[in-house]
């Protein structure tokens, strides 16, 4: 990916499958970087503002998770995977009840 991102830096499925295997990577401040240059490219797809709020779970920022989540909730309200990331970062942040309805409503939307 980076001899591809380096040839054309606006290449955004380059830029989403490299921030996808840092984070199965475990490399996740290197992810986040990843995601970002890909919302510059286009800020308008709720799974990228979704994915990388994944990735600042993982880092141990759930903080600006959350506020990624609503972007891509935002954009598009039936998207349930950022409603079951939303329900994750708020657990970590210890809310149980605002986890909780978010986790319904990822269910609701079709979420298992």
């Amino acid at each position: 990916f980076p001899v591809t991102i380096k040839l054309q830096p606006q290449y955004l499925e380059a830029l989403v499958n490299r921030g996808l295997l840092l984070v199965k990577t475990a490399q996740y401040r290197e992810a986040i970087e990843a995601y970002t240059q890909a919302l510059q490219v286009n800020p308008n797809l709720e799974m990228i503002w979704n994915n990388r709020a994944f990735a600042y779970l993982r880092l141990g920022d759930p903080g600006n998770g959350v506020a990624d989540t609503e972007k891509a909730i935002r954009i598009n309200p039936k998207y349930a995977r950022a409603y079951q990331t939303r329900g994750f970062l708020y657990q970590a942040l210890g809310m149980p009840a605002l986890a909780q309805e978010n986790f319904q409503m990822a269910a609701q939307l079709g979420m298992k």
